[in-house]
């Protein structure tokens, strides 16, 4: 079989506002989603037997 190459092009409609492409900035984690990090939400450990 034949091997695809292909090219990604990026293309931002002319009404958006902050005409920004490729990687965003990383959002910060709210506290509430670190103090659940922390603590563990519950199902790691935990198996159903039926």
């Amino acid at each position: 079989m034949k091997k695809m190459k292909y090219t990604i092009i990026f293309k931002v409609h002319p009404h958006r506002r902050d005409k920004r492409t490729g990687v965003q900035q990383p959002v910060k984690p709210s506290n509430y989603y670190k103090e659940l990090g922390k603590e563990g939400a519950g199902w790691k450990g935990e198996q159903k037997t039926d």
